[in-house]
């Protein structure tokens, strides 16, 4: 009856890949369950699945997470992401206006958090203030 907040994730993965969805098939279902899976916490879990994952996607969504994270009506600054990759480096690249993370230092805080995330798969993480 009740979820735990720090497990959600999991959960609505579990959900997503065991109800009866009309409209999806069961590839794009356990598509749609990974990326629930992966939006938060460790990424981990899901470097050596096997699973299909679109990392470009996950990434999209896991930078929509920190950046909204409050949940409030106030503007975004302009951002922009960019995507590496190459035989020796695969990545991505994020750029905010310096003067707007300072004036949030936690979300500052969470990509940087969210850049040791990546590292630890394997995958450049790069924040750049200007």
């Amino acid at each position: 009856m009740t979820i735990s907040h720090s497990g959600y994730h999991k959960h609505s993965a579990y959900i997503a890949t065991h109800a009866d969805m009309p409209g999806f098939s069961k590839t794009d279902q356990a598509r749609l369950a990974t990326l629930l899976l992966g939006h938060a916490g460790k990424l981990g879990k899901l470097s050596g699945s096997g699973k299909f994952l679109d990392w470009r996607m996950l990434f999209s969504l896991r930078l929509a997470f920190v950046l909204c994270r409050r949940r409030a009506d106030e503007p975004l600054p302009e951002i922009t992401v960019g995507q590496r990759s190459d035989a020796l480096d695969e990545g991505f690249e994020v750029r905010l206006p310096k003067a707007w993370i300072e004036a949030n230092p936690l979300v500052e805080y969470s990509l940087a958090q969210e850049a040791d995330e990546w590292e630890r798969i394997g995958k450049r993480y790069k924040v750049v203030y200007a």
